[in-house]
């Protein structure tokens, strides 16, 4: 079965690892946003 689940900070090596390009202030965000914090408007 397949868990679906919000990125976490201990996802930042994984993430880093696939996507080489991707602005760490981008993975920021992703964590800050699952929070429900960070939301622009």
């Amino acid at each position: 079965m397949i868990h679906i689940r919000y990125v976490q900070e201990e996802d930042r090596a994984f993430w880093f690892k696939l996507d080489k390009h991707l602005p760490e202030s981008e993975f920021e965000r992703k964590i800050r946003d699952k929070m429900g914090r960070g939301i622009d408007y």
